[in-house]
């Protein structure tokens, strides 16, 4: 993945239940050309290209506001970390998966 303003990969460690889910994924709800390497697209403006940070950041937000809730990208943040935090309480684990 890319980390948001960066050209720079970072790495996100995921469980073996994740593969099949992914793999579900792309073969039922993405629908971009082969050439495409991004895992999520817009489905939307610019559809079948590469979804942009400030692109899921806007629907994410209507999707609060029509449901009455504040919401924005970084609570993942904050959620993930929490869950890393709670399940094995180790600080550097949750730094490297946050790329701090």
């Amino acid at each position: 993945m890319r980390l948001k303003g960066a050209r720079e990969q970072h790495r996100v460690p995921v469980t073996d239940d994740f593969w099949p889910i992914y793999e579900e994924y792309l073969r039922s709800e993405r629908s971009a050309a082969p050439d495409v390497h991004a895992v999520w697209i817009a489905s939307r403006k610019g559809q079948g290209k590469p979804l942009r940070y400030a692109s899921f950041q806007s629907a994410l937000r209507y999707v609060g506001r029509r449901s009455g809730i504040s919401v924005h990208p970084h609570l993942f943040r904050h959620t993930l970390v929490q869950a890393v935090l709670e399940t094995t309480g180790d600080v550097k684990v949750a730094q490297e998966i946050l790329g701090h």
